[in-house]
């Protein structure tokens, strides 16, 4: 009987060791599983520092929660100065920023503003949380847009080669001066052709040609007076108002 005693102990043994290893197991697991999720909870709240983009958190008083080092540029922007620790006092949007987030809390819908900042250009977004009673405001750098969207302007409304004014922008400007001109004074519109321009481009090349239609602009604006305007509509012809 002795011997099945002790095999009955043995077999108990080895029953607690496994029961142990398990446990052992579940627990380096939820050790495992919760340094995880401490490093994503770190990480979160790194994550507004870490932006290179400005984050601010600002309630319904207009008083900044919070602001990331990004943020600095805007908030001196605004002549906020950063809280010490000699002065931990809140600081305050302008007074034109606190009608913005008057209107997003009461829509609860965004409120977008362009701003020219240290030469570049930010679009500033406040996202209300009217159940917090508070905005956060996120910065979104759209330079390359706008200089984009200048450059997209420029070639609708000035020609490529001479820099003058194109066919809409004259029609535009045309339609103005008719409108709101004295009609006992009334106005010019000189047309400028260039002869036989097609040999110039037969003999020199289109690249000659441009040149000589850049030279011809250069000159114009030497010889017209500063108020008038001229443009040119295509090809070799010019107009002058």
């Amino acid at each position: 009987m002795a011997w099945r005693n002790w095999f009955d102990v043995s077999r108990h043994v080895a029953n607690c060791s496994q029961a142990l290893q398990d446990i052992n197991q579940r627990l380096r697991q939820e050790i495992a599983e919760r340094r995880e999720a401490q490093a994503l909870v770190e990480s979160l709240a790194r994550f507004p520092e870490e932006n290179r983009q400005p984050a601010l958190r600002i309630d319904h008083r207009g008083e900044v929660l919070f602001a990331n080092s990004a943020a600095r540029p805007l908030l001196n922007h605004w002549h906020c100065d950063a809280p010490t620790d000699d002065a931990p006092r809140q600081l305050q949007v302008p007074s034109a920023w606190q009608t913005r987030i008057d209107s997003a809390l009461k829509s609860g819908e965004l409120v977008e503003e362009e701003c020219y900042l240290e030469q570049r250009w930010l679009l500033l977004t406040l996202t209300p949380l009217v159940d917090g009673n508070y905005v956060n405001l996120y910065g979104t750098d759209i330079t390359d847009r706008k200089a984009y969207e200048k450059a997209l302007e420029q070639r609708n409304r000035y020609d490529e080669l001479t820099g003058l004014i194109n066919r809409h922008l004259l029609y535009d400007r045309v339609d103005q001066v008719y409108r709101s001109a004295n009609h006992q004074r009334g106005f010019a519109l000189v047309v400028l052709d260039l002869e036989n321009f097609r040999l110039v481009n037969s003999l020199l090349g289109h690249q000659g040609g441009d040149q000589v239609l850049a030279a011809l602009a250069a000159r114009l604006r030497q010889q017209v007076d500063e108020a008038a305007t001229l443009a040119r509509l295509d090809g070799d012809t010019f107009y002058c108002r």
